[in-house]
């Protein structure tokens, strides 16, 4: 039996063997446009929280030690919510690292899950592009 991961959005199903499943075409068009459909399906207010949250997570990333992460050329908040391959390379470790970022600098618990759930949705989006 094959694992299935599957979103809300989204179910992926592996390849098997040396013969790709007939919908890995489609996948990769689907793939394409996907953070824009993404927010497309979304409030203004939404992205705009979502923009917000993801300019705070470039800046923690590039923010010098010992709170941020201290990266040169860190992603931008728009590479982040528009470009996949501005996901590559981070880890969960700088996705922790962000919300013990946000307690230090003054967030609410409430506005840092909030903020963390944000990261978690275009990290996912990036997974499932390829990035």
């Amino acid at each position: 039996m094959r694992q299935t991961t599957t979103t809300p959005d989204v179910v992926l199903i592996p390849a098997t063997g040396s013969q790709p499943l007939a919908g890995q075409p489609a996948n990769g068009a689907a793939a394409r446009g996907l953070f824009a459909e993404y927010q497309e399906r979304k409030a203004e207010n939404t992205r705009r929280r979502h923009d917000n949250t993801l300019a705070l997570f470039a800046r923690c990333l590039g923010d010098p030690q010992p709170h941020g992460a201290g990266i040169p050329g860190a992603p931008s908040g728009q590479a982040l919510a528009s470009d996949p391959a501005a996901w590559a390379g981070l880890t969960w470790g700088l996705v922790a690292l962000f919300v013990r970022w946000l307690l230090a600098v003054g967030y609410a618990i409430g506005t840092v899950n909030g903020q963390l759930s944000t990261v978690k949705a275009y990290a996912l989006l990036a997974y499932i592009r390829g990035a």
